[in-house]
């Protein structure tokens, strides 16, 4: 059997990146399932059911999370009847969605497992050594793969040696860096960290000059999505069904064409914001006419409607610094 394992998903960038380079690599591996972590996939944060259909549509055939899972509200619109759809077993809140998928692959049930990390990381309910004790009881399989969201190195060459019996597959998401210690150790494929599908020209997925004027003032801003060319990374492992252990694993990386980037990249903020506009727009389904984003908007581009008493952006004015998006308490706000 051979397995896809695609990086988290950053944003519209990284979701594009995925949906060119797809057909391609299954051309290429010929894979027999698709997972994808799609915890930033709307964004840069969080989940939609659209994106997540989409994804589905895409041929995955399980959508992982992490410690952004509950980002967007209306997530629990949906995930308790998303049946491909995972989150972080040991992570609050625990009571909705599932933390595993059993999918049965010709005669074998293939177990896919979503567990979270302790360092560094907020809302764990539980180590992962008990929590992965607990799911092999309550999920019982034949073969085991493992989605290890979590923030350290040390923490995820732990797990590995904890579980390695246990499991054909143990990789790590969350940093969004693709590490190159991919390896079969004693049977089970494993990699620290998968790394990401998002804009290559970027912080983590995030615009690199948003983050440089935060990291220049101390002034936090609203996460704000790179709309450059994605790349996409993932690994292929081929597990052997009858002694249920990993044979071979390949680390992918698939890199945009970044010479008009690289263009782009020396030009300054305000030439890039005349260049490449992304106003905000509101959805007046999520805004509770706070007013929030109006007091904080320093041009003037959101205003409450006289009508529904919600808010209104004004795409001629506004100059998409993001200020709206880190104000709005229901996350209301997005670009366009």
């Amino acid at each position: 059997m051979r397995v896809l394992f695609i990086g988290d998903i950053v944003g519209k960038s990284g979701r594009n990146a995925l949906s060119e380079h797809l057909p391609f690599l299954r051309e290429k591996y010929h894979y027999d399932m698709l997972i994808v972590n799609g915890e930033n996939s709307a964004h840069g944060k969080g989940i939609t059911e659209k994106i997540y259909n989409s994804l589905v549509d895409m041929g995955a055939d399980c959508v992982t999370l992490g410690n952004h899972a509950f980002a967007k509200e209306n997530i629990y619109d949906f995930i308790d009847r998303a049946d491909r759809l995972v989150r972080p077993e040991n992570m609050e809140p625990r009571n909705v969605g599932s933390s595993a998928r059993i999918i049965r692959y010709h005669d074998k049930k293939i177990g896919i497992y979503n567990i979270y990390g302790n360092v560094y990381m907020d809302n764990a309910t539980a180590t992962p050594f008990e929590t992965m004790e607990q799911m092999m009881e309550k999920y019982p399989c034949d073969i085991r793969i493992v989605d290890f969201h979590r923030e350290t190195t040390g923490e995820k060459y732990t797990f590995l040696h904890g579980f390695y019996e246990s499991c054909a597959m143990i990789v790590g998401t969350h940093t969004h860096v693709q590490t190159a210690d991919e390896q079969i150790y004693k049977g089970c494929a494993f990699i620290c960290d998968v790394g990401m599908c998002g804009a290559y020209d970027s912080v983590l997925g995030r615009d690199s000059d948003e983050v440089v004027a935060t990291a220049r003032t101390g002034i936090r801003t609203r996460y704000v999505v790179s709309q450059n060319k994605g790349m996409v990374c993932g690994v292929v492992v081929d597990i052997d069904l009858d002694s249920g252990r990993a044979e071979s694993i390949e680390r992918i990386q698939l890199l945009p064409n970044i010479e008009k980037q690289n263009v782009h990249a020396i030009m300054n903020t305000k030439e890039r914001r005349s260049e490449v506009k992304m106003p905000v727009e509101v959805n007046k389904d999520l805004c509770i006419g706070c007013g929030a984003c109006v007091d904080v908007c320093p041009v003037g581009a959101l205003q409450l409607g006289e009508e529904d008493g919600k808010a209104e952006s004004d795409e001629n004015i506004c100059i998409d610094c993001g200020a709206c998006m880190g104000t709005c308490p229901m996350e209301a706000i997005s670009q366009k």
